[in-house]
């Protein structure tokens, strides 16, 4: 699961039911796809994770936004 991630989507005021949404938009995927990465049934992959990083969080670093628990 990315914990960071999801917190600072709603740092950024995006509300949990809308973050899947959010990432929807970003990576061009399925609501499912989104889910299922965001709840850690699957791993984003590197491509999609600088992708989230660079659209919606240039000042942070990958490896806080994506640290596994």
């Amino acid at each position: 699961m990315v914990n960071n991630l999801r917190a600072e989507l709603v740092r950024k005021g995006i509300s949990n039911g809308k973050i899947a949404d959010e990432v929807v938009k970003v990576l061009g995927c399925t609501t499912k796809s989104a889910r299922d990465k965001l709840n850690g049934k699957f791993s984003f992959t590197c491509r999609e994770a600088f992708k989230i990083k660079e659209s919606l969080f240039p000042d942070m670093t990958i490896d806080y936004l994506f640290m596994e628990d």
